[in-house]
């Protein structure tokens, strides 16, 4: 057998291999990096909608108050282990277990002036996490619950998703450690509420809930695969709209690329 024979089968087991990969690769409906530019758009610092009044104050925030009539009284609060934070002249504030908005209420009452004379926020979240794992920007790591945002507004919280997300393989686990009871787990169909504005499983993140990203399917086979074909792998743009046949052209253009004006021509290459 010839040199260019064994090259020419060399090269043909490659294209097999290629396409097997890719066929198995490109079964999403779903393009996962315009789902994270959604994502990731507008309103993307902070929170979204307004839920910090919501938030329920745990030992050990710190809270940032002021108070026009009482300045004495204000500043930068830690709530103790008693769950309480110190006014100065104007004695405890029992704190723990109260929403932001229910605290505003409190002070007010205290100071004995209306509640739009009181500023009240947290400064620092210390007590309650939410803990995520997987193709999440970061990755593994404890975030700090900030209030009853939903899935999608959390995970544009946290940066959103990395380009080996999978959004059709998104969990939220809720343990109920506390409660004694049996974990919850919650599908989030990103696919269905970017698509479709289907808000049936954005729901409400609870501190201590555990959010899971999958890999696409694509990823999980580009790194089973030798590091010649990650190479074509990485150049072909994951496009899950695109027709099978244009993928494999793609690919496989690559593939050939360096074999010189000899190498094969598929349909859609143009000639050299």
């Amino acid at each position: 057998m010839g040199y260019r024979e064994r090259d020419s089968r060399c090269n043909a087991n490659r294209f097999a291999l290629a396409c097997l990969c890719l066929a198995l690769s490109a079964c999403s409906s779903t393009n996962p990096r315009k789902i994270d530019r959604w994502l990731m758009g507008a309103n993307r610092p902070g929170i979204p909608r307004d839920v910090s009044k919501e938030y329920v104050i745990r030992t050990p925030d710190v809270l940032e108050i002021l108070c026009e009539p009482e300045p004495d009284a204000g500043g930068t609060k830690v709530v103790g282990i008693d769950g309480a934070i110190d006014l100065g002249p104007k004695g405890k504030l029992q704190v723990d277990g109260l929403s932001v908005r229910e605290v505003y209420r409190q002070l007010a009452e205290r100071f004995e002036v209306p509640e739009d004379s009181v500023f009240v926020r947290v400064a620092e979240h210390r007590s309650q996490f939410v803990y995520v794992f997987g193709e999440i920007v970061g990755l593994q790591r404890a975030v700090p619950y900030q209030g009853p945002e939903t899935a999608v507004e959390f995970l544009k919280r946290v940066g959103g998703l990395t380009r080996h997300a999978s959004p059709e393989k998104i969990q939220v686990v809720r343990p109920h450690i506390a409660q004694g009871k049996k974990a919850e787990v919650f599908a989030i169909d990103l696919p269905a509420i970017f698509d479709e504005n289907d808000q049936a499983t954005n729901i409400i993140i609870e501190p201590l809930d555990q959010v899971y990203v999958g890999q696409t399917r694509r990823s999980v086979w580009q790194k089973c695969l030798p590091p010649w074909l990650q190479k074509c792998f990485e150049k072909t743009e994951p496009n899950h709209a695109m027709e099978p046949l244009d993928g494999l052209v793609e690919l496989a253009g690559h593939m050939f690329a360096d074999f010189g004006p000899e190498a094969p021509r598929l349909t859609g290459q143009p000639k050299p």
